[in-house]
């Protein structure tokens, strides 16, 4: 999966598989995200995710595969972390396993949350590792050679182990790119094949605002984001410019929260005689020169080709701006600590 002229993927081979089948990757298996796609004639065809890392290589970016969040939201077999097979939160699993396929389409939430992000990065040309939230967890090495980590959409369930590598990573002067809204939400943690003991962050002394600049706070949200800077990243965009819609389903804003200060670069569009808070994109520098970036919606990625599932749409235009936006801020982080060229104008946006 990547960009190939706009294609979007290029097949690499097929297979005649029965039951049981298991895969080694060859030679021709470059590091990159991969769809298998399972093609039946009595039955639907259905997708098989597959990340290749090699966290060994140098890299510009190493973007992360949220699986975590993708299992927790699994409805498959009729029960996930949010809902059981009546569709209740009360019926709901305390934990679930990842020896199961994902429901739907089998993707999880690959192609709208993170895909469009990835054939961005493509497109430019840039070194690029592929890792999953998986991955991090288990190996503390996996961030030693890139500039910047890069999330997609919807990157809510973290471990603590994933919660210390990207603090370590970001004191070294690694940049934290979200390109998402209700990041790093709740923790979980990993027992062999199995997820469980969810607890939100901001309940056990580490709020996800300490890291990112600003922390979810709404659901079922839709506002236009209204760009506050003409600076990096949307130097490329006219002045005063307006991206429709944007802003949500879930949002993140640094109001009423005790976080680092933070340059507000973006915030969602306030209704005639509105008082509530609005959503906000951020970006703030730590003293090591890392950049983090929050675009603060989880509706960012999936505007870009206009597949957000919970029925938000966007036109052309909006489409256009947003990828525009997306490669300036990709092409950014690959030029080492953010800090040593972006200032991040900060304001404290505590309450008082």
């Amino acid at each position: 999966m990547g960009y190939y002229n706009g294609a979007g993927a290029r097949q690499i081979d097929s297979l005649s598989i029965k039951t049981g089948w298991k895969f080694s990757a060859s030679d021709k298996y470059l590091p990159g995200q991969y769809l298998f796609k399972l093609i039946s004639e009595k039955r639907a065809s259905t997708f098989i995710p597959l990340i290749i890392s090699n966290s060994d290589a140098e890299s510009e970016l190493t973007f992360i595969s949220s699986v975590l969040t993708w299992q927790s939201y699994n409805q498959w077999g009729g029960i996930s972390l949010y809902k059981g097979p009546d569709g209740k939160r009360e019926t709901r699993a305390s934990s679930v396993s990842f020896l199961r396929p994902y429901d739907g389409d089998g993707s999880g939430q690959f192609q709208y949350m993170e895909f469009p992000v990835i054939k961005a990065a493509e497109k430019l040309g840039i070194a690029m590792n592929y890792a999953t939230d998986l991955d991090l967890d288990s190996n503390v090495h996996l961030l030693d050679k890139t500039k910047s980590i890069v999330l997609g959409g919807h990157s809510e369930y973290w471990t603590t182990k994933m919660r210390d590598a990207v603090e370590i990573a970001v004191d070294r002067g690694v940049n934290l790119i979200v390109f998402g809204g209700n990041t790093a939400y709740n923790r979980i943690d990993i027992k062999g094949s199995e997820i469980s003991n969810i607890k939100e962050w901001r309940n056990l002394g580490r709020p996800e605002i300490d890291l990112l600049g600003s922390q979810y706070f709404v659901l079922n949200y839709q506002r236009d984001m209204v760009i506050e800077t003409e600076q990096w990243p949307f130097d490329i965009l006219p002045k005063n410019s307006i991206i429709k819609g944007v802003f949500g389903y879930e949002a993140d804003t640094p109001i009423t929260f005790n976080g680092p200060p933070v340059e507000t670069i973006a915030r969602a569009s306030i209704l005639p005689n509105e008082k509530s808070v609005p959503a906000m994109a951020t970006y703030y520098t730590r003293k090591s020169g890392a950049g983090i970036l929050n675009m603060a919606t989880n509706g960012w990625v999936c505007a870009m080709e206009n597949r957000c599932p919970w029925g938000h749409r966007f036109d052309k235009a909006t489409q256009s701006q947003i990828r525009k936006v997306t490669e300036n801020i990709l092409k950014g982080a690959t030029r080492g600590p953010l800090g040593k060229w972006r200032t991040a104008f900060t304001q404290n946006n505590a309450p008082s």
